[in-house]
């Protein structure tokens, strides 16, 4: 099982939406509203990293509303 956090950085007006959408994403298991330079701390596992980079290209880089995620 692989584990990772992302630090993402939301557009204003945007935190509710993206918040959901992520919340449907079965391999999300926690969202945490952070303060500073991000806006929430996503905690992501799978079984593999090709699972989680897989995640992140075909459902979380399309969320609209993200701008920044690390």
């Amino acid at each position: 099982m692989v584990s990772i956090l992302s630090f993402m950085v939301v557009r204003v007006g945007f935190t509710e939406s993206v918040t959901a959408a992520l919340q449907k994403i079965p391999q999300v298991r926690d969202v945490y509203f952070v303060t500073g330079k991000y806006d929430l701390a996503v905690r992501l596992e799978g079984a593999s990293s090709e699972e989680i980079f897989g995640i992140f290209t075909d459902s979380i880089e399309k969320i609209e509303g993200i701008a920044v995620s690390e």
